[in-house]
Protein backbone atom coordinates (compact mmCIF):
# COMPACT_ATOMS: atom_id res chain seq x y z
CA UNK A 1 0.00 0.00 0.00
CA UNK A 2 1.29 3.78 -0.68
CA UNK A 3 2.38 4.97 2.21
CA UNK A 4 2.89 8.73 3.73
CA UNK A 5 6.02 8.94 5.37
CA UNK A 6 6.35 11.18 8.29
CA UNK A 7 9.61 12.42 10.01
CA UNK A 8 8.63 13.98 13.85
CA UNK A 9 11.67 15.32 14.93
CA UNK A 10 10.60 16.73 18.77
CA UNK A 11 8.00 15.61 21.12
CA UNK A 12 6.39 18.73 21.39
CA UNK A 13 5.66 18.93 17.23
CA UNK A 14 3.10 16.10 16.85
CA UNK A 15 1.41 15.84 13.82
CA UNK A 16 -1.72 17.20 14.84
CA UNK A 17 -4.70 17.55 12.28
CA UNK A 18 -2.49 15.37 10.09
CA UNK A 19 -2.74 12.54 12.33
CA UNK A 20 -6.58 12.85 10.97
CA UNK A 21 -6.45 14.01 7.30
CA UNK A 22 -3.83 11.37 6.84
CA UNK A 23 -6.55 8.62 6.77
CA UNK A 24 -3.98 6.27 8.38
CA UNK A 25 -2.17 6.59 5.10
CA UNK A 26 0.88 7.39 6.62
CA UNK A 27 4.39 6.25 8.51
CA UNK A 28 5.79 7.53 11.69
CA UNK A 29 9.04 8.06 12.55
CA UNK A 30 9.93 9.32 15.51
CA UNK A 31 13.65 10.43 14.82
CA UNK A 32 14.30 11.84 18.07
CA UNK A 33 13.71 8.05 19.53
CA UNK A 34 15.34 6.04 16.65
CA UNK A 35 18.45 8.46 15.01
CA UNK A 36 19.10 6.01 12.61
CA UNK A 37 15.81 5.46 11.10
CA UNK A 38 15.84 7.75 8.05
CA UNK A 39 19.69 6.38 6.94
CA UNK A 40 17.75 2.77 7.11
CA UNK A 41 14.79 3.69 5.15
CA UNK A 42 17.40 5.63 2.93
CA UNK A 43 19.23 2.12 2.53
CA UNK A 44 16.36 -0.04 2.41
CA UNK A 45 15.00 2.00 -0.62
CA UNK A 46 18.31 2.07 -2.06
CA UNK A 47 18.84 -2.23 -1.67
CA UNK A 48 15.31 -2.31 -3.45
CA UNK A 49 14.12 -3.72 0.26
CA UNK A 50 10.95 -1.25 0.41
CA UNK A 51 9.67 0.79 -2.16
CA UNK A 52 10.02 4.40 -2.24
CA UNK A 53 7.39 6.33 -0.37
CA UNK A 54 4.35 8.09 -2.04
CA UNK A 55 5.20 11.47 -0.12
CA UNK A 56 6.89 12.87 2.51
CA UNK A 57 6.24 14.87 5.33
CA UNK A 58 9.05 16.78 7.65
CA UNK A 59 7.55 17.97 10.57
CA UNK A 60 8.38 21.21 13.03
CA UNK A 61 10.90 21.43 15.79
CA UNK A 62 12.80 23.46 18.40
CA UNK A 63 16.15 22.79 16.93
CA UNK A 64 17.69 24.64 14.09
CA UNK A 65 18.47 23.13 10.98
CA UNK A 66 22.30 22.99 11.32
CA UNK A 67 21.71 21.18 14.53
CA UNK A 68 23.17 18.11 13.09
CA UNK A 69 25.32 16.97 16.07
CA UNK A 70 22.09 17.07 18.03
CA UNK A 71 20.46 15.65 15.53
CA UNK A 72 22.28 12.87 13.51
CA UNK A 73 19.22 11.99 11.24
CA UNK A 74 19.37 15.38 9.63
CA UNK A 75 22.02 14.68 6.73
CA UNK A 76 19.75 11.58 6.00
CA UNK A 77 16.57 13.73 5.98
CA UNK A 78 18.89 16.03 3.32
CA UNK A 79 19.37 13.32 1.09
CA UNK A 80 15.81 12.37 1.37
CA UNK A 81 14.45 15.69 0.30
CA UNK A 82 17.10 15.79 -2.73
CA UNK A 83 15.92 12.03 -3.64
CA UNK A 84 12.45 13.53 -3.48
CA UNK A 85 13.12 16.81 -6.12
CA UNK A 86 15.17 14.72 -8.30
CA UNK A 87 12.25 11.70 -8.19
CA UNK A 88 9.34 14.57 -8.28
CA UNK A 89 7.70 12.84 -5.09
CA UNK A 90 5.36 15.27 -3.15
CA UNK A 91 7.19 16.67 0.16
CA UNK A 92 5.72 18.63 2.65
CA UNK A 93 8.29 20.50 4.83
CA UNK A 94 6.63 22.59 7.88
CA UNK A 95 8.39 24.98 10.03
CA UNK A 96 11.96 23.69 10.50
CA UNK A 97 11.22 20.58 7.88
CA UNK A 98 10.98 23.66 5.44
CA UNK A 99 13.91 25.20 6.97
CA UNK A 100 15.49 21.67 6.12
CA UNK A 101 14.57 22.29 2.88
CA UNK A 102 16.77 25.00 1.96
CA UNK A 103 19.26 23.47 3.29
CA UNK A 104 19.23 20.52 1.78
CA UNK A 105 18.48 22.55 -1.99
CA UNK A 106 21.59 25.15 -1.72
CA UNK A 107 19.43 27.77 0.25
CA UNK A 108 20.16 29.06 3.44
CA UNK A 109 18.36 29.96 6.70
CA UNK A 110 19.20 33.04 9.39
CA UNK A 111 18.91 31.64 13.21
CA UNK A 112 17.30 33.41 15.90
CA UNK A 113 17.24 36.84 14.34
CA UNK A 114 14.40 38.83 16.65
CA UNK A 115 13.05 40.65 13.31
CA UNK A 116 12.17 36.68 12.24
CA UNK A 117 10.44 35.81 15.38
CA UNK A 118 6.23 35.47 14.66
CA UNK A 119 4.20 33.95 17.31
CA UNK A 120 0.76 33.08 17.02
CA UNK A 121 -1.92 34.11 14.57
CA UNK A 122 -0.07 35.78 11.01
CA UNK A 123 -1.37 37.25 8.17
CA UNK A 124 0.60 36.34 4.49
CA UNK A 125 0.08 37.72 1.19
CA UNK A 126 0.19 35.68 -1.90
CA UNK A 127 2.52 36.26 -4.72
CA UNK A 128 1.58 36.35 -8.50
CA UNK A 129 1.05 32.19 -9.23
CA UNK A 130 3.94 31.12 -11.33
CA UNK A 131 3.17 29.88 -14.89
CA UNK A 132 5.67 27.30 -14.40
CA UNK A 133 4.10 24.69 -11.48
CA UNK A 134 3.44 21.44 -12.14
CA UNK A 135 -0.31 20.78 -12.80
CA UNK A 136 -0.83 19.02 -9.27
CA UNK A 137 0.57 21.76 -7.48
CA UNK A 138 -1.02 24.35 -9.49
CA UNK A 139 -4.13 22.98 -8.54
CA UNK A 140 -2.91 23.30 -4.56
CA UNK A 141 -2.04 26.84 -5.20
CA UNK A 142 -5.54 27.24 -6.03
CA UNK A 143 -6.97 25.42 -3.43
CA UNK A 144 -4.62 27.30 -1.04
CA UNK A 145 -6.03 31.02 -1.94
CA UNK A 146 -8.13 31.79 0.45
CA UNK A 147 -5.66 31.43 3.16
CA UNK A 148 -5.14 34.52 4.61
CA UNK A 149 -4.09 33.69 8.20
CA UNK A 150 -1.53 31.01 9.40
CA UNK A 151 0.08 30.08 12.62
CA UNK A 152 3.28 30.31 13.43
CA UNK A 153 6.28 29.94 16.40
CA UNK A 154 9.81 30.67 14.76
CA UNK A 155 12.79 32.69 15.23
CA UNK A 156 14.49 31.19 12.66
CA UNK A 157 13.67 32.18 8.87
CA UNK A 158 14.69 30.80 5.41
CA UNK A 159 17.24 33.45 4.12
CA UNK A 160 18.08 32.46 0.77
CA UNK A 161 16.30 30.46 -1.64
CA UNK A 162 17.25 27.50 -3.06
CA UNK A 163 18.11 28.12 -6.76
CA UNK A 164 14.93 27.74 -8.68
CA UNK A 165 12.22 27.99 -5.79
CA UNK A 166 9.26 29.82 -6.34
CA UNK A 167 7.80 31.86 -3.48
CA UNK A 168 4.05 30.98 -3.34
CA UNK A 169 3.05 33.47 -0.45
CA UNK A 170 5.43 35.70 2.63
CA UNK A 171 4.37 37.62 5.65
CA UNK A 172 5.83 40.74 6.67
CA UNK A 173 9.02 39.05 8.28
CA UNK A 174 9.85 36.38 5.36
CA UNK A 175 8.84 33.79 3.23
CA UNK A 176 5.67 31.29 4.57
CA UNK A 177 5.48 29.30 1.20
CA UNK A 178 8.10 27.93 -1.46
CA UNK A 179 7.92 24.88 -3.70
CA UNK A 180 11.10 23.44 -5.69
CA UNK A 181 8.72 21.33 -8.01
CA UNK A 182 7.11 18.94 -6.28
CA UNK A 183 9.09 19.47 -2.81
CA UNK A 184 6.92 22.43 -0.81
CA UNK A 185 7.84 24.26 2.67
CA UNK A 186 5.77 25.94 4.52
CA UNK A 187 6.76 28.27 7.23
CA UNK A 188 3.94 27.92 9.25
CA UNK A 189 2.05 25.04 11.28
CA UNK A 190 -0.97 23.73 9.48
CA UNK A 191 -1.28 20.67 11.49
CA UNK A 192 -1.84 23.15 14.48
CA UNK A 193 -4.43 21.83 17.31
CA UNK A 194 -5.84 23.50 20.37
CA UNK A 195 -3.78 20.61 22.12
CA UNK A 196 -0.69 21.26 21.09
CA UNK A 197 -0.64 25.25 21.29
CA UNK A 198 -1.48 24.44 24.82
CA UNK A 199 1.71 21.72 25.40
CA UNK A 200 3.56 25.12 23.82
CA UNK A 201 1.90 27.78 25.85
CA UNK A 202 3.35 25.18 28.61
CA UNK A 203 7.01 24.90 27.91
CA UNK A 204 6.47 29.18 27.32
CA UNK A 205 3.93 30.24 29.29
CA UNK A 206 5.49 34.12 28.91
CA UNK A 207 4.71 34.10 24.62
CA UNK A 208 1.85 31.91 24.54
CA UNK A 209 -0.81 34.83 26.32
CA UNK A 210 -4.53 34.70 26.17
CA UNK A 211 -4.60 36.51 23.30
CA UNK A 212 -2.68 33.89 21.07
CA UNK A 213 -5.27 31.26 22.39
CA UNK A 214 -8.24 33.54 21.25
CA UNK A 215 -6.69 34.52 18.17
CA UNK A 216 -6.68 30.70 17.38
CA UNK A 217 -9.74 29.86 18.63
CA UNK A 218 -10.67 32.73 16.03
CA UNK A 219 -9.23 31.22 12.72
CA UNK A 220 -9.33 27.04 13.86
CA UNK A 221 -11.72 26.49 10.79
CA UNK A 222 -10.01 28.22 8.38
CA UNK A 223 -6.70 26.63 9.51
CA UNK A 224 -8.15 23.26 9.38
CA UNK A 225 -8.96 23.98 6.03
CA UNK A 226 -5.57 25.12 5.24
CA UNK A 227 -3.91 21.76 6.68
CA UNK A 228 -6.78 19.63 4.72
CA UNK A 229 -5.59 20.81 1.49
CA UNK A 230 -2.52 20.03 2.27
CA UNK A 231 -3.15 16.61 3.20
CA UNK A 232 -5.37 15.53 0.11
CA UNK A 233 -2.25 17.02 -2.12
CA UNK A 234 -0.10 14.53 -0.18
CA UNK A 235 -2.92 11.72 -0.53
CA UNK A 236 -3.08 12.17 -3.95
CA UNK A 237 -0.84 9.26 -5.56
CA UNK A 238 -1.88 7.29 -2.82
CA UNK A 239 -5.47 7.16 -4.15
CA UNK A 240 -3.36 6.49 -8.12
Amino acid sequence: MSTVLVIEHDPLVALGNLEQLLCGKYEHVRAWEKPQAVDRIIEDIECGARPFPSAVVILGGRMNAYADEACPWFPATRHLIRDCAQRQVRLLGICLGHQIIATALNGSVALAFPENRECGITQIRWENKPPTLHADESALWDSLQETSHVFADHSDAVSELPPHALVWARSQRCVHIMSCGTVIGVQFHPEVTESIIHSWAQSDPQTYTQDIHDEYALHRDALFDTCKHLAQWLLGPCTQ
